[in-house]
Protein backbone atom coordinates (compact mmCIF):
# COMPACT_ATOMS: atom_id res chain seq x y z
CA UNK A 1 0.00 0.00 0.00
CA UNK A 2 1.37 3.26 -1.13
CA UNK A 3 0.01 6.61 -0.10
CA UNK A 4 0.26 10.08 -1.66
CA UNK A 5 1.20 13.30 -0.03
CA UNK A 6 1.19 16.78 -0.52
CA UNK A 7 4.51 18.94 0.67
CA UNK A 8 4.02 22.89 0.78
CA UNK A 9 4.81 26.10 2.77
CA UNK A 10 2.16 28.68 3.42
CA UNK A 11 2.77 30.24 -0.02
CA UNK A 12 2.83 26.96 -1.63
CA UNK A 13 6.33 26.79 -2.82
CA UNK A 14 8.47 23.78 -2.09
CA UNK A 15 9.59 23.58 2.30
CA UNK A 16 13.33 24.17 2.31
CA UNK A 17 13.85 25.26 5.89
CA UNK A 18 14.28 21.22 6.64
CA UNK A 19 16.49 22.08 9.62
CA UNK A 20 13.62 23.87 11.57
CA UNK A 21 10.80 21.68 9.80
CA UNK A 22 12.29 18.29 10.24
CA UNK A 23 14.47 17.43 13.19
CA UNK A 24 12.28 14.89 13.36
CA UNK A 25 13.85 11.61 15.40
CA UNK A 26 15.99 13.34 17.26
CA UNK A 27 15.39 16.02 19.93
CA UNK A 28 13.84 19.06 18.99
CA UNK A 29 12.49 22.37 20.84
CA UNK A 30 10.37 23.10 18.11
CA UNK A 31 6.27 22.66 18.76
CA UNK A 32 4.28 20.15 16.82
CA UNK A 33 0.64 21.08 16.07
CA UNK A 34 -1.42 18.72 13.89
CA UNK A 35 -4.96 19.93 11.68
CA UNK A 36 -7.20 17.02 11.18
CA UNK A 37 -9.66 18.50 8.99
CA UNK A 38 -13.50 17.70 8.34
CA UNK A 39 -13.74 14.17 6.17
CA UNK A 40 -16.12 12.17 7.89
CA UNK A 41 -14.62 8.74 8.38
CA UNK A 42 -11.37 9.97 6.21
CA UNK A 43 -10.95 11.97 9.09
CA UNK A 44 -9.18 9.00 10.95
CA UNK A 45 -5.95 9.41 8.17
CA UNK A 46 -5.16 11.65 11.08
CA UNK A 47 -5.11 8.44 13.30
CA UNK A 48 -1.89 7.02 11.19
CA UNK A 49 -0.09 10.60 10.51
CA UNK A 50 -0.21 11.51 14.43
CA UNK A 51 1.43 7.59 15.04
CA UNK A 52 3.77 8.20 12.09
CA UNK A 53 4.86 11.65 13.64
CA UNK A 54 5.13 10.18 17.63
CA UNK A 55 7.12 6.75 15.91
CA UNK A 56 9.51 9.73 13.97
CA UNK A 57 10.18 11.24 18.04
CA UNK A 58 8.51 14.35 17.63
CA UNK A 59 6.83 15.87 20.30
CA UNK A 60 2.94 16.85 19.58
CA UNK A 61 2.22 19.56 21.50
CA UNK A 62 -1.19 20.57 20.14
CA UNK A 63 -4.09 18.92 18.25
CA UNK A 64 -7.03 20.54 16.48
CA UNK A 65 -9.59 19.17 14.85
CA UNK A 66 -12.92 19.78 12.27
CA UNK A 67 -16.25 17.71 12.08
CA UNK A 68 -15.21 13.68 12.70
CA UNK A 69 -11.27 15.68 12.77
CA UNK A 70 -12.35 17.20 16.51
CA UNK A 71 -13.28 13.38 17.28
CA UNK A 72 -10.02 12.18 16.15
CA UNK A 73 -8.02 15.32 17.55
CA UNK A 74 -9.55 14.71 21.07
CA UNK A 75 -9.16 10.68 21.20
CA UNK A 76 -5.51 11.48 21.11
CA UNK A 77 -5.55 14.28 23.19
CA UNK A 78 -6.84 12.09 25.64
CA UNK A 79 -4.68 9.31 25.16
CA UNK A 80 -7.59 6.92 23.79
CA UNK A 81 -5.92 3.98 21.36
CA UNK A 82 -6.11 4.36 18.06
CA UNK A 83 -7.30 0.62 17.59
CA UNK A 84 -10.23 1.79 19.71
CA UNK A 85 -11.35 4.61 18.15
CA UNK A 86 -11.53 2.29 14.53
CA UNK A 87 -13.09 -0.60 16.67
CA UNK A 88 -15.83 2.07 17.19
CA UNK A 89 -15.96 3.55 13.99
CA UNK A 90 -16.19 0.33 12.16
CA UNK A 91 -19.30 -0.81 14.28
CA UNK A 92 -21.26 2.72 12.80
CA UNK A 93 -24.01 1.96 10.32
CA UNK A 94 -25.56 4.69 8.53
CA UNK A 95 -28.67 3.47 9.75
CA UNK A 96 -27.32 4.00 13.45
CA UNK A 97 -28.53 7.55 12.38
CA UNK A 98 -32.11 7.20 11.32
CA UNK A 99 -33.63 7.85 14.62
CA UNK A 100 -35.86 9.99 13.56
CA UNK A 101 -38.10 12.42 16.73
CA UNK A 102 -41.71 13.82 16.49
CA UNK A 103 -40.15 16.69 18.70
CA UNK A 104 -36.94 19.20 18.53
CA UNK A 105 -35.35 21.07 15.86
CA UNK A 106 -33.88 18.13 13.96
CA UNK A 107 -35.05 15.41 12.32
CA UNK A 108 -33.28 13.03 13.38
CA UNK A 109 -31.90 12.65 17.24
CA UNK A 110 -28.42 13.46 18.10
CA UNK A 111 -28.12 10.34 20.62
CA UNK A 112 -25.89 8.39 18.02
CA UNK A 113 -23.44 11.14 18.33
CA UNK A 114 -23.35 11.47 21.84
CA UNK A 115 -23.39 7.82 22.27
CA UNK A 116 -19.93 7.60 19.99
CA UNK A 117 -18.66 10.46 22.05
CA UNK A 118 -19.37 9.00 25.73
CA UNK A 119 -17.82 5.36 24.31
CA UNK A 120 -14.98 6.94 23.28
CA UNK A 121 -14.19 9.99 25.24
CA UNK A 122 -13.84 10.92 29.43
CA UNK A 123 -16.61 13.06 30.96
CA UNK A 124 -13.72 16.10 30.90
CA UNK A 125 -13.08 19.50 30.00
CA UNK A 126 -11.29 19.94 27.11
CA UNK A 127 -8.45 21.95 28.77
CA UNK A 128 -7.89 18.78 31.00
CA UNK A 129 -6.68 17.14 27.61
CA UNK A 130 -2.81 15.35 27.65
CA UNK A 131 -2.00 18.46 24.78
CA UNK A 132 -3.50 21.45 24.09
CA UNK A 133 -6.57 20.22 21.94
CA UNK A 134 -8.78 22.80 20.47
CA UNK A 135 -12.58 21.76 18.72
CA UNK A 136 -13.43 23.62 15.74
CA UNK A 137 -17.67 24.23 15.35
CA UNK A 138 -19.90 26.14 13.27
CA UNK A 139 -22.04 28.95 15.00
CA UNK A 140 -26.00 29.12 13.83
CA UNK A 141 -25.97 31.88 15.31
CA UNK A 142 -23.14 34.08 14.24
CA UNK A 143 -22.31 32.17 11.29
CA UNK A 144 -18.61 32.01 11.94
CA UNK A 145 -16.31 29.40 12.71
CA UNK A 146 -15.48 28.87 16.93
CA UNK A 147 -12.40 27.78 18.06
CA UNK A 148 -13.18 26.39 21.69
CA UNK A 149 -10.55 25.07 24.16
CA UNK A 150 -12.56 24.91 27.22
CA UNK A 151 -15.83 23.48 27.89
CA UNK A 152 -17.36 19.82 28.13
CA UNK A 153 -15.23 17.58 25.55
CA UNK A 154 -17.63 15.05 25.22
CA UNK A 155 -20.75 17.36 23.70
CA UNK A 156 -18.98 19.70 21.98
CA UNK A 157 -16.96 16.99 19.79
CA UNK A 158 -20.47 15.80 19.28
CA UNK A 159 -21.56 19.17 18.05
CA UNK A 160 -18.41 19.67 15.62
CA UNK A 161 -20.39 16.63 13.89
CA UNK A 162 -23.74 17.55 13.54
CA UNK A 163 -25.46 17.87 10.45
CA UNK A 164 -27.29 21.18 10.50
CA UNK A 165 -30.91 20.97 9.94
CA UNK A 166 -31.17 17.03 9.93
CA UNK A 167 -29.65 17.29 13.41
CA UNK A 168 -30.31 19.75 16.55
CA UNK A 169 -27.87 22.15 16.75
CA UNK A 170 -26.10 22.11 20.60
CA UNK A 171 -27.07 24.98 22.34
CA UNK A 172 -24.23 26.42 24.50
CA UNK A 173 -22.82 29.39 26.01
CA UNK A 174 -25.09 31.71 23.73
CA UNK A 175 -24.39 29.96 20.65
CA UNK A 176 -25.90 26.93 18.22
CA UNK A 177 -23.24 25.09 17.58
CA UNK A 178 -23.26 22.38 14.30
CA UNK A 179 -20.54 20.63 11.99
CA UNK A 180 -16.99 22.47 12.26
CA UNK A 181 -16.35 21.67 8.54
CA UNK A 182 -19.39 23.91 7.37
CA UNK A 183 -16.77 27.03 8.13
CA UNK A 184 -13.64 25.35 8.45
CA UNK A 185 -13.09 21.88 6.46
CA UNK A 186 -8.91 22.57 7.24
CA UNK A 187 -9.18 24.77 10.62
CA UNK A 188 -6.50 27.53 10.34
CA UNK A 189 -4.27 28.40 13.36
CA UNK A 190 -1.71 31.33 14.31
CA UNK A 191 1.80 30.01 14.39
CA UNK A 192 3.71 30.35 17.47
CA UNK A 193 7.19 30.75 17.69
CA UNK A 194 8.97 27.40 16.11
CA UNK A 195 5.92 25.70 15.68
CA UNK A 196 5.71 23.11 13.10
CA UNK A 197 2.26 22.69 11.80
CA UNK A 198 1.24 19.53 9.88
CA UNK A 199 -2.47 19.35 8.28
CA UNK A 200 -4.94 16.26 7.36
CA UNK A 201 -6.69 17.37 4.40
CA UNK A 202 -9.45 14.97 4.35
CA UNK A 203 -11.41 16.15 1.63
CA UNK A 204 -11.58 14.18 -1.38
CA UNK A 205 -11.98 14.69 -5.16
CA UNK A 206 -15.49 14.32 -6.44
CA UNK A 207 -15.59 11.46 -8.68
CA UNK A 208 -18.99 11.33 -11.01
CA UNK A 209 -21.45 8.78 -9.71
CA UNK A 210 -24.55 6.56 -11.32
CA UNK A 211 -28.08 8.12 -11.59
CA UNK A 212 -29.75 8.53 -8.14
CA UNK A 213 -32.06 5.81 -7.38
CA UNK A 214 -36.02 6.37 -7.59
CA UNK A 215 -37.31 6.97 -4.19
CA UNK A 216 -38.55 4.04 -2.07
CA UNK A 217 -41.04 3.40 0.88
CA UNK A 218 -40.00 5.12 3.72
CA UNK A 219 -39.85 2.13 5.82
CA UNK A 220 -37.48 0.52 3.51
CA UNK A 221 -33.81 0.36 4.91
CA UNK A 222 -32.03 0.80 1.40
CA UNK A 223 -33.93 4.22 1.25
CA UNK A 224 -32.17 5.28 4.32
CA UNK A 225 -29.12 4.60 3.05
CA UNK A 226 -30.13 6.39 -0.50
CA UNK A 227 -30.39 8.97 1.72
CA UNK A 228 -27.08 8.76 4.13
CA UNK A 229 -24.98 8.21 0.73
CA UNK A 230 -26.55 11.61 -0.67
CA UNK A 231 -25.88 13.33 2.14
CA UNK A 232 -22.67 12.22 1.90
CA UNK A 233 -21.69 13.57 -1.59
CA UNK A 234 -23.37 16.78 -0.98
CA UNK A 235 -21.00 16.65 2.22
CA UNK A 236 -18.02 15.73 0.04
CA UNK A 237 -18.75 17.94 -2.80
CA UNK A 238 -19.70 21.38 0.09
CA UNK A 239 -16.20 20.65 1.98
CA UNK A 240 -13.95 20.21 -1.77
CA UNK A 241 -15.19 23.79 -2.91
CA UNK A 242 -15.02 25.38 0.28
CA UNK A 243 -12.97 28.93 -1.10
CA UNK A 244 -9.93 28.95 0.40
CA UNK A 245 -9.70 25.73 2.05
CA UNK A 246 -5.78 24.80 2.19
CA UNK A 247 -4.16 27.87 0.02
CA UNK A 248 -3.71 30.16 2.67
CA UNK A 249 -3.06 28.28 4.97
CA UNK A 250 0.14 28.69 7.59
CA UNK A 251 1.28 25.02 7.76
CA UNK A 252 4.53 23.54 6.73
CA UNK A 253 3.05 19.89 5.15
CA UNK A 254 0.10 19.21 3.94
CA UNK A 255 -1.14 15.28 4.40
CA UNK A 256 -3.61 14.76 1.46
CA UNK A 257 -3.70 10.85 0.25
CA UNK A 258 -6.32 9.50 -2.48
CA UNK A 259 -9.20 8.03 -1.06
CA UNK A 260 -12.07 8.85 -3.84
CA UNK A 261 -13.43 5.35 -3.10
CA UNK A 262 -14.04 6.36 0.76
CA UNK A 263 -17.31 8.44 1.49
CA UNK A 264 -17.73 10.06 4.49
CA UNK A 265 -19.54 7.50 5.84
CA UNK A 266 -17.73 4.33 5.09
CA UNK A 267 -17.51 3.45 8.26
CA UNK A 268 -16.09 -0.70 7.70
CA UNK A 269 -13.35 0.89 5.85
CA UNK A 270 -11.76 2.72 8.89
CA UNK A 271 -8.47 0.61 9.72
CA UNK A 272 -7.55 0.90 5.89
CA UNK A 273 -7.92 4.96 6.30
CA UNK A 274 -5.64 4.93 9.46
CA UNK A 275 -3.22 3.03 7.60
CA UNK A 276 -3.44 5.12 4.59
CA UNK A 277 -2.28 8.13 6.63
CA UNK A 278 0.19 6.42 8.31
CA UNK A 279 2.32 5.29 4.97
CA UNK A 280 1.38 8.85 3.53
CA UNK A 281 2.93 10.57 6.58
CA UNK A 282 5.67 8.33 7.08
CA UNK A 283 6.57 9.28 3.39
CA UNK A 284 6.40 12.77 3.59
CA UNK A 285 8.31 12.73 6.63
CA UNK A 286 11.11 10.15 5.22
CA UNK A 287 11.43 11.87 1.47
CA UNK A 288 11.46 15.46 3.62
CA UNK A 289 14.34 14.20 6.01
CA UNK A 290 16.26 12.91 2.67
CA UNK A 291 15.78 16.28 0.54
CA UNK A 292 17.20 17.76 3.80
CA UNK A 293 20.34 15.50 3.64
CA UNK A 294 20.60 16.04 -0.14
CA UNK A 295 20.84 19.70 0.88
CA UNK A 296 23.36 19.24 3.28
CA UNK A 297 25.32 17.39 1.20
CA UNK A 298 25.19 19.41 -1.83
CA UNK A 299 26.41 22.42 0.23
CA UNK A 300 29.55 20.59 1.51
Amino acid sequence: MRGRFSCRSSNGSPITDWRRILAFGRATSANTSIIIGAGGVRSLLGLGAIRAVTESGARIDRVVGSSMGALVAASYAFAVPARTVVREIERLRILDFARIQLYGRGLFSNDPLFELTETLLPEADIADATVRLSVVCTDLISGEAVVLERGPVRPLVAASCIFAGLMEAMSWNGMELVDGGYCSVLPDITKEGNEVVIAIDARQHVAPSQPISKARHILSPSRWKLIGSTLARVSDILFLHQSGAVASRDVDLIIAPPMEDVTILAFRKAQRVAEEGFVATALALASMNRDRKDTCDNRQ
